[in-house]
């Protein structure tokens, strides 16, 4: 009698530690409201990118993503997405003052740390 052999996953085949450097990362405006020639409220939310194979990332992983936003009235904001499954990203949209119309807003990737779901 011959036992079936069960093959294991190749974990090579997984970069399970992505760096902040692998991500880019904008910022797309839900909402905007200004008032005369104050500030605005801007309801914001992250616009990732992988600059890799998605594939190629552990599906048994949540990466978090932390981010910074700056620009605003309050001075920073550090927001965490989450990219499960390869492929789904959540977050939170923010809610940012500015204190003049013309401001822009920057954002910049600053950590990617790992956890099993």
């Amino acid at each position: 009698m011959v036992e079936d052999e069960v093959e294991e996953p190749d974990l090579d085949l997984y970069v399970s530690d992505p760096t902040a450097d692998d991500f880019e990362i904008e910022l797309r405006t839900k909402s905007k409201q200004c008032f005369g020639s104050a500030g605005c409220n801007l309801v914001v939310e992250p616009e990732l990118t992988y600059n890799g194979d998605t594939s190629e990332l552990d599906p048994n992983l949540t990466y978090e993503i932390t981010y910074e936003i700056t620009g605003g009235d309050s001075g920073s904001i550090l927001q965490t997405a989450e990219l499960t499954d390869q492929a789904t990203v959540t977050y939170d949209t923010t809610v940012v003052s500015t204190p003049s119309r013309g401001t822009k807003l920057s954002v910049e990737v600053m950590d990617v740390t790992t956890t099993e779901w």
